[in-house]
C-alpha cells in the first residue's frame, strides 16, 4: 500500500524539488557571472523590444525551475517504477537532448547580453529550442507533466528566438 501511495505522489517529491533548485541556479548563475545586460541594451538601443530585466531574471529562475523539476520527474519515474527498456530508453535519450538545451540556453545569455555576438547567440536559443522540443517528444512516453513543462519551455525558448531575431533585424 506503501508503495501505491508514493507513486501517486511520484509528481510531488523531494528529488525533483532538488533538480529544480540546481538548474535554476545555473540557469541565474549564468546570469551573474556574465555581468550586466544594460551596456549591450543602450548600445543598440533596444530597450523597447526586450521586455523588463527583473522579468527577464525572474522568468529565467522560473523556467530553471521548472525544467529542472521536469527532469527529477523523469529520474524518478524510471528510477521508481522499474521502467523497462523502451521507457528508460527514451528517458536517457530525452535526457541527452534536455542536457544540449540547458548548455545552449545557458549559452545564449552571455553571447547575447555581453559578448554582443547576436547571430551566434540565435543559433545558440535555436538548438535550445529544437532539443527541448526533441526532449518532449521523447519524455512524452513517460510523464505527462514533464512533456507539458518541456513542450512549454520550447515555446518560452521560441519567444527568446523571436526577440534575439528582432533585435538582430532591427541592428
Amino acid at each position: 500500500m506503501a508503495l501505491n501511495l508514493s507513486s501517486r505522489n511520484s509528481l510531488f517529491n523531494s528529488f525533483s524539488v532538488i533538480c529544480g533548485t540546481i538548474c535554476s541556479i545555473f540557469f541565474v548563475g549564468s546570469m551573474i557571472i556574465s555581468g550586466s545586460p544594460f551596456e549591450m541594451i543602450h548600445k543598440f538601443n533596444v530597450g523597447n523590444i526586450l521586455p523588463p530585466m527583473w522579468l527577464w531574471g525572474f522568468l529565467t529562475f522560473i523556467w530553471g525551475f521548472l525544467v529542472g523539476y521536469a527532469a527529477g520527474l523523469i529520474i524518478f519515474e524510471s528510477v521508481s517504477h522499474k521502467a523497462h527498456s523502451e521507457r528508460e530508453v527514451c528517458a536517457y535519450k530525452g535526457g541527452l537532448f534536455f542536457l544540449a538545451s540547458l548548455f545552449f540556453f545557458i549559452l545564449h545569455y552571455p553571447l547575447f547580453f555581453v559578448g554582443e555576438k547576436l547571430f551566434i547567440a540565435l543559433l545558440s536559443v535555436l538548438v535550445a529550442a529544437a532539443c527541448a522540443c526533441i526532449c518532449a517528444f521523447f519524455w512524452s512516453r513517460i510523464a505527462a507533466f514533464a512533456t507539458v513543462i518541456m513542450a512549454s519551455y520550447a515555446f518560452w525558448l521560441f519567444y527568446v528566438v523571436f526577440v534575439t531575431l528582432s533585435i538582430i533585424v532591427q541592428n
